[in-house]
């Protein structure tokens, strides 16, 4: 005689999580999966490569036995003032937006081209916070190696300076956050929208690098067809190199290299904002839990 198995409904009686515990859902498995890329990890690590520069950069300054080495002389060429925190600063941009590149269209991309955004969406989770969540996976990594490195250096070489100097270049400090808040944004929403549109990872990355040097191109072209600096708004990294030489004051790189678009700051501010906007409506449109197939 087999055994009879009651088929009858049951209802859950676990645990119950409210709506924050069911939105920390996708970044917990975001990050999980995240890091076991090999090329995640390895220009995550690059993102320490110049942090780590600027801390011995600011040692040997205050090492008695590197100024016996080299002399004061040549120590003191190397200055470590807003100047140099503004190349660091794009430095590590460019970081993360080759972590943006690798690692976001992977973040929709699966759940688009299989279809599971249903199954996202059928449950308690709106799409603001399925965006949110997804948009959280990459703020944290690309996060650590902007200004969170930033301000590690900056309080580094206060610990060196009197105390009145962390006071009097605190624009400085706020700029390497504002300034790296906008790199993480700016790309994050670009790598997130061109995944939305595209599905398949590879097409999402190639349209994200292609359209970022294509543009620059055509901005040096506009500008010298025309005689006029207002093409450089039609670039992403010119529009990121005049917001961060607004906030930092600094026209001049390396206190020589004149790298500032010939564009006022609020007219790349409003580009940001408008591509942010562009971004963000693209992927309301996109992430939907059904789609109609005419």
């Amino acid at each position: 005689m087999s055994a009879s198995v009651s088929r009858a409904f049951r209802p859950y009686d676990g645990e119950r999580v409210g709506a924050a515990g069911q939105f920390w859902v996708i970044p917990r498995y975001g990050y999980r999966e995240l890091f076991k890329s090999r090329v995640t990890l390895i220009l995550f690590v690059s993102g320490f490569f110049f942090p780590v520069v600027f801390l011995a950069a600011i040692y040997a300054r205050q090492n008695a036995q590197v100024l016996a080495i080299f002399g004061q002389s040549v120590i003191d060429e190397i200055d470590i003032d807003a100047s140099a925190y503004i190349v660091f600063t794009y430095a590590q941009s460019w970081i993360a937006f080759y972590l943006a590149l690798w690692a976001g269209p992977t973040l929709l991309g699966r759940d688009l081209a299989n279809n599971g955004l249903p199954l996202y969406l059928s449950r308690p989770l709106t799409r603001t916070a399925y965006i949110a969540g997804k948009a959280l996976v990459l703020l944290g990594p690309l996060s650590i190696v902007t200004w969170v490195v930033g301000l590690l250096v900056v309080l580094f070489q206060a610990s060196f300076e009197p105390a009145s100097w962390l006071a009097a270049n605190a624009r400085m400090a706020t700029a390497i956050v504002v300034g790296s808040w906008v790199s993480i944004v700016f790309y994050s929403l670009i790598a997130l929208a061109l995944s939305a549109m595209m599905r398949r990872r590879w097409m999402a990355r190639g349209a994200m690098l292609g359209s970022l040097f294509i543009l620059r191109g055509v901005a040096a072209v506009v500008n010298e067809l025309f005689g006029t600096g207002w093409g450089s708004l039609l670039s992403p990294t010119e529009v990121q190199v005049a917001i961060l030489s607004g906030l930092f004051g600094e026209d001049r790189w390396f206190g020589a290299i004149s790298m500032r678009p010939d564009v006022p700051t609020w007219s790349a501010w409003f580009v940001f904002g408008a591509i942010c906007a562009a971004c963000l409506a693209i992927l309301y449109r996109r992430v939907r839990a059904y789609e109609v197939v005419r």
